[in-house]
């Protein structure tokens, strides 16, 4: 989330506002709301589903920052 309110240069007085405030801000995924509920549904049965919506909405984050993000880490190796 701190990553789509630094490219949208904005910044919630509280974190209780923050998912809300991005659904309408200008580079964010869509369905941003929909999609943190889901991953952060806890049901034992859809933890791999969930971690797979985290990987998808972290990546489509990724291609919103238009180049600007650089891993410190390489996990594949």
């Amino acid at each position: 989330m701190e990553t789509l309110l630094a490219l949208n240069e904005t910044y919630p007085i509280s974190d209780k506002n923050a998912i809300q405030l991005l659904s309408k801000a200008k580079i964010t995924p869509q369905n941003l709301e929909n999609k943190v509920n889901v991953i952060l549904t806890l049901d034992v049965k859809s933890s791999e589903k969930n971690t797979a919506e985290l990987k998808n909405l972290f990546n489509e984050v990724v291609l919103r920052t238009k180049g600007l993000y650089h891993p410190k880490f390489d996990f594949k190796k």
